[in-house]
């Protein structure tokens, strides 16, 4: 879920949700799915979903689940998003020294301490996979027009002077 503060009022306000398999299955490399309401998710050979993907915002938040139901990534890809709005994630193991301890940026030696966090790729070197991002005939046009834009004005100016 992603909060913003309302500017008017002061107050937190949902600008949307967003959702990510972190586990996918190993069989299948798609993201872990009950396939019924007798499925037990924890006999599903999974896997960690790493890597570095560009995500979907969507208006909504799915309903409350009732009784054993479980939210899944299937409830999300119905909702509508939010056009051109997306959130860049990467998920990946974490870092482990010689002696099997994880490694924080909180170690008090320097050479470790760097190896705890890696810099975000540019998101213009192509590496944040959009296999969950889909794009719009609409938002392709505003891509466009972006590209073609010589300003920093904001995107809601700029319509108003093309059309």
């Amino acid at each position: 879920m992603f909060l913003t503060v309302d500017t008017t009022t002061l107050k937190p306000r949902v600008l949307g949700s967003s959702f990510f398999p972190l586990f996918i299955d190993s069989e299948t490399k798609a993201p872990v799915l009950a396939k019924d309401k007798q499925t037990n998710l924890s006999k599903i050979k999974r896997a960690l979903h790493t890597g570095a993907y560009q995500m979907p915002i969507y208006y909504e938040l799915p309903k409350e689940p009732k009784g054993q139901e479980l939210v899944t990534y299937k409830d999300y890809i119905q909702f509508e998003r939010i056009p051109t709005a997306s959130v860049l994630l990467r998920v990946d193991y974490a870092s482990i020294d010689n002696d099997g301890n994880f490694i924080s940026i909180k170690s008090s030696n320097p050479e470790l301490r760097q190896l705890a966090f890696y810099p975000p790729p540019d998101y213009n070197t192509g590496r944040y996979s959009t296999l969950y991002y889909l794009i719009s005939d609409e938002e392709r046009d505003l891509y466009a027009m972006r590209k073609q834009r010589n300003t920093d004005l904001p995107l809601s100016e700029v319509l108003l002077a093309v059309t």
